[in-house]
């Protein structure tokens, strides 16, 4: 299936092609604020699997693009740089316990990661959610970003 980069193997990334897509991201990010008119520090990444892996690879990379992120089924992708400041950045993580492609485990390293370079993270676990999206994973998306300061009511 296509994907934001490449994956050598299930659960394996092709990291140098990870960092390139997530450079090119985040340049996209920058020219479309730039040509439409936001803060870039405003935006929230929101993703699923592979979506939600480039995202965290945005904090880590390029933690400024984003003002924080949903990661929905993430993995850690790669260890961050130790000199990474999240400071505060909010995030929400979602992993299940029948996941095939990424188990509980990887989600909270990611976490931990996170947490351990400041980011102010929430993470959800649902035992019996599998990789896919169920709509508890919708509703606590939608509860998470509207508690965001300045989320539109």
């Amino acid at each position: 299936m296509p994907r934001f980069f490449r994956r050598l193997a299930v659960g394996q990334l092709d990291i140098p092609d990870l960092e390139a897509r997530t450079d090119e991201l985040a340049e996209f990010i920058a020219a479309a604020a730039d040509e439409y008119g936001f803060e870039p520090g405003g935006v929230i990444g929101l993703g699923l699997s592979n979506g939600a892996n480039i995202a965290a690879s945005l904090l880590f990379r390029r933690p400024g693009a984003l003002a924080g992120a949903v990661l929905l089924r993430p993995m850690l992708p790669y260890a961050p740089p130790a000199d990474l400041d999240l400071a505060g950045a909010p995030v929400l993580v979602a992993s299940g316990g029948r996941d095939q492609f990424v188990p509980a485990e990887e989600s909270q390293a990611l976490v931990r990661e996170l947490e351990g370079h400041g980011a102010r993270v929430e993470f959800r676990f649902d035992p019996a959610a599998g990789h896919g999206l169920g709509q508890e994973d919708l509703q606590t998306t939608y509860n998470w970003l509207a508690a965001l300061p300045g989320a539109a009511k």
